[in-house]
């Protein structure tokens, strides 16, 4: 036999094999019940989905409609331009599950998506048979598990000491630390104005904003152990090389870019290739992010092994080793990656999420100026003219009274979501939620919120 003739043999053999599964796939998939929708792609693979969420509108451009409309629902984050489920219904058209759920069907997998509410709760609600993706860990589990990452007994053990730490003294500090950061926006902003009684125009506002919310993390997640806040201002000391917002700022904004690679390899990126200062730079801020929050873990647990006192009232690192030093088995405390990696998933989930709603919500104010007076009658009732006070200003008296605050912010999370889909794998093909769904679930956030039974109701609210 030639050559040929064996590489002919071997890549029919392979196609045979390919087809078999993709045929046994149509199966399991046409046996669930639901519309199906073929894409001629593989909608899992990882550079396609880089590539195409950067070059959307490009490739819509590009394409032809048949051929767009095809790969469309490949692309992350389809949900919002394209109908919500392959029959071209409306967003919010809402009839039963059949209309807001259906399988999409690639060459080499089948996802299951809804936007079913029953369907989507019952999903978020088994965390036993529905669990994290492993791909979560590659993009936010670089310095170990963590609470968002972890599944079974693991997620367990992190999610018993992270509710312990999520209190009422955190929210507290959050508070606190909201009204301080709210003041240093007013005291930059105020003075570019010379009209100090009329309206203000100002192009910082956003930036602003990014930074209050950086700063409430920083501060909620490690206090005042090192002065952070004016690190900037001076020569970081050895062997640092970067001012602890700096660095952690650099790598959160990366953590979906270049810190998907191993630090040493951006460390060691050649001075010749294209990028060389930007590699360096996110790969040296995901060490020292690392050393930061070791030494001070370290610090942390000397000061209970001693017998002190914390010296802040409430942030998170320390009541995160607190709770963690109290569990009775050595089996369920968090070793020091664990920490770091949780410290991680609060700061950079929290900084994206709190930075996107406080941007979303001053457009929201801005646009509709409605809101805006209804929500100053409620602030002009909790607060009086001399409110500036710290009495005037306690957690525990104005928090639980905010309630049209409070139900614009969630407003806002609905209208605009940080998380638009809730992804879960089925891990044990012997366990079934009332059809074969092995492969990934999505639950579609940003078609449940937008169900019209949802539309938000002043008269609801007051």
């Amino acid at each position: 036999m030639s050559v040929i003739q064996a590489l002919a043999t071997l890549c029919s053999l392979l196609f045979f094999r390919e087809a078999c599964k993709w045929l046994r796939m149509i199966i399991d998939a046409r046996s669930v019940g639901l519309p199906m929708v073929f894409v001629p792609i593989d909608q899992t693979n990882f550079f396609w989905i880089l590539f195409s969420s950067r070059n959307r509108f490009r490739l819509q451009r590009l394409l032809t409609s048949r051929l767009w409309k095809l790969l469309s629902r490949t692309i992350p984050g389809w949900e919002l331009f394209e109908p919500s489920d392959p029959i071209e219904k409306p967003l919010t058209y809402r009839a039963n599950t059949i209309n807001s759920s259906f399988m999409l069907i690639g060459p080499r997998s089948y996802e299951f998506w809804t936007a079913d509410p029953q369907v989507s709760h019952e999903i978020l609600r088994r965390i036993h048979d529905f669990e994290q993706p492993r791909e979560l860990e590659f993009l936010l589990a670089k310095f170990g598990p963590n609470v968002l990452t972890s599944n079974g007994d693991q997620w367990a053990r992190h999610r018993k000491i992270v509710a312990k730490v999520i209190n009422e003294r955190i929210s507290k500090a959050v508070f606190e630390k909201s009204i301080y950061y709210s003041r240093e926006i007013l005291h930059d902003i105020l003075p570019i104005s010379h009209n100090k009684d009329g309206s203000i125009e100002t192009a910082m506002l956003f930036d602003k904003l990014t930074q209050v919310s950086f700063s409430i993390l920083i501060s909620v997640g490690i206090g005042d152990k090192f002065p952070w806040y004016d690190e900037e201002k001076q020569e970081p000391e050895p062997p640092y090389q970067m001012a602890y917002k700096d660095a952690l700022f650099t790598y959160v904004n990366n953590a979906f870019g270049l810190a998907i690679l191993p630090a040493p390899l951006l460390n060691r990126w050649p001075s010749w290739a294209p990028g060389h200062k930007k590699m360096k730079r996110v790969g040296r801020s995901m060490i020292e992010f690392c050393m930061r929050n070791q030494s001070l873990i370290n610090q942390e647990q000397n000061r209970i092994a001693r017998g002190e006192t914390s010296a802040s009232s409430a942030d998170f690192i320390a009541l995160l080793v607190q709770a963690s030093q109290g569990e009775d088995e050595s089996s369920q405390k968090l070793s020091e990656k664990e920490m770091i990696s949780d410290l991680f998933a609060f700061t950079a989930g929290g900084f994206k999420t709190i930075a996107g709603a406080l941007d979303f919500a001053v457009v929201l104010l801005a646009r509709f100026p409605l809101w805006q007076d209804w929500l100053i009658e409620e602030v002009d009732s909790l607060i009086p003219a001399d409110g500036d006070r710290p009495e005037h200003l306690e957690y525990t008296n104005i928090y639980p009274q905010a309630v049209r605050t409070l139900a614009f912010v969630m407003e806002t999370e609905r209208l605009i979501e940080p998380t638009r889909l809730e992804n879960e794998t089925f891990q044990d093909a012997q366990k079934r939620l009332d059809a074969k769904l092995r492969n990934v679930q999505w639950a579609g956030i940003v078609t449940l919120e937008n169900d019209p039974h949802l539309k938000f109701k002043v008269s609801q609210r007051r």
